[in-house]
């Protein structure tokens, strides 16, 4: 009998130690700079279907390894090696960024034989260890069973708490204050210019953003303010060029001005949305990526916005999904699966579909002088299948970039054409650019800038078309728009030239 509970004991402290990721994510859910990023707190159900899951999944170890101890304990250590690894990357966020970025291009047919090649030697190679080692090992999992009773601990406890953060605002229906001159400004994540406009690749179209570029006044030299989202959305909507940032909780990112060193908060320095406020203007955002809502909270009258999807955060709502989906994400990471698109990825296909039609909702309300629309595309993961325009195709490799950029296209057109039945595209300057360009342009041989964004605004009526050639820093953006807004001057892209 005591045999068998120490044999239990150690298939609990394996299981225990295959959800180490899991575990890790759960319980540094409120740090500061993962909080900032996140739309609600952990549910109790993920806490509790880790617990369950543990549970499950060492009944299923005692009972295999009672006739095949070697064999389950070398499938356990493949997934704890996996988790621990994976952990410590996303820790080491420097590191885990430079290997993401290398495999990147790697094809996942390739990638995925590579990782089952190394789990089976792994495999093969503790079966083959001498009963000694193997001995330790079980030893090893002993020791670590002291860890259970502070995870399972630590989740109960958890799961009893209040969220940190608390549920979004609630949405605030039209008003009865009526527009006069309209603003709708797109930010599409990771838009090149070079890529999709300039120098695009023979035979490659983007149609709807092709007709709007023949009825825009086009920069092709525009330059964002760098080539991370966190620093240049700050500079585009505050105006002035931040350096640096690091969020300080869940509502707070510092910023750093650059040149002259001084600090201040986004949300709490003018910005565009304030600046549109105090000259009586009201303003919306659908947003992504950032906590938008809970930073311009009392700044705009009308919020939603939609954090990047991880495995953290795509378990699921309930808790049949949550079981499954725990279990199915030790076999996967944020970008790859052996399922075919893993979890972050079909839940990356439900934002974009909820985002497009919040948008266009935006983008067509009377009440609303200034909208602002910051998508998730072209940005990856590469979700889009151009022939069925359906967000049913994916890809890791670099050309899946142009799938997406084709996904862009489609989210603009879209727009317009709710904003062309409802009768306010006309009366209305759209502005369309991006945060930064493409980051794996090298990879398509674009060459490694990745500053170089669109910039395209179409005044209402169609007026000032043209091109402007000379090179401009997009940060003077939220200055042209208010001055379009306050006194309903044009011609932008020349005073932005001139003023650089």
């Amino acid at each position: 009998m005591r045999e068998e509970a120490v044999r239990f004991l150690k298939c609990l402290s394996a299981a225990n130690l295959c959800y180490f990721r899991i575990w890790a994510e759960l319980f540094s859910w409120a740090s500061p700079p993962s909080l900032f990023f996140r739309r609600f707190g952990p549910p109790a159900i993920w806490y509790y279907s880790a617990i369950f899951n543990v549970l499950i999944l060492a009944a299923v170890l005692y009972v295999f390894a009672k006739k095949r101890w070697r064999l389950a304990f070398a499938m356990v250590a493949c997934v704890i090696a996996k988790e621990v690894v994976f952990t410590i990357l996303k820790v080491e966020s420097g590191l885990g960024t430079r290997i993401a970025v290398f495999l990147y291009g790697v094809p996942r047919v390739v990638l995925g034989m590579g990782l089952a090649l190394a789990a089976v030697s792994f495999a093969l190679l503790f079966l083959r260890w001498s009963p000694r080692v193997q001995s330790k090992f079980g030893s090893f999992l002993f020791a670590m069973s002291a860890l259970i009773p502070l995870t399972f601990g630590n989740a109960i406890f958890r799961a009893g708490q209040d969220p940190v953060l608390r549920a979004p605002a609630p949405r605030h229906p039209a008003s009865g204050h009526a527009a006069g001159r309209r603003v709708v400004w797109i930010v599409f994540d990771e838009m090149d210019e070079r890529i999709a406009f300039s120098r695009r690749a023979p035979g490659f179209s983007l149609p709807n953003l092709d007709r709007f570029r023949a009825e825009a006044q086009v920069a092709t030299h525009a330059l964002s303010p760098s080539d991370a989202t966190i620093v240049s959305i700050p500079s585009l909507l505050i105006g002035k060029l931040v350096s640096s940032d690091r969020p300080l909780n869940v509502r707070r990112l510092e910023v750093t001005f650059a040149g002259s060193h001084q600090k201040g908060e986004l949300g709490r320095v003018p910005d565009v949305f304030s600046r549109a406020k105090r000259h009586g203007l009201r303003s919306g955002i659908t947003g992504w990526y950032l906590p938008y809502c809970r930073i311009f909270e009392g700044r705009v009258d009308d919020c939603i916005w939609w954090p990047m999807n991880r495995q953290i955060n795509s378990y699921g709502a309930t808790l049949s999904q949550t079981l499954w989906n725990q279990p199915r994400s030790l076999f996967e990471t944020s970008l790859y699966s052996p399922f075919g698109p893993s979890l972050a990825v079909l839940a990356q296909a439900r934002t974009v579909n909820e985002m497009t039609a919040e948008g266009a909702a935006m983008a067509v309300r009377k009440d609303l002088d200034l909208v602002y629309c910051h998508f998730p595309a072209p940005h990856s993961p590469f979700i889009y299948d151009p022939s069925r325009r359906t967000l049913t195709s994916y890809t890791t490799h670099s050309r899946g970039y142009l799938d997406n950029l084709q996904l862009a296209d489609h989210i603009f057109s879209r727009l317009r054409e709710a904003m062309e039945r409802a009768g306010v595209w006309n009366q209305t300057a759209v502005l369309v650019t991006a945060d930064h360009g493409f980051r794996q342009s090298a990879k398509l041989g674009y060459g490694a800038g990745t500053k170089h964004v669109p910039w395209m605004i179409k005044w209402p009526d169609n007026r000032e078309a043209g091109t402007v050639d000379s090179p401009f820093e997009t940060v003077g953006t939220s200055d042209v728009l208010l001055e379009f807004l306050a006194s309903g001057k044009t011609g932008a892209v020349d005073r932005i030239v001139s003023n650089k």
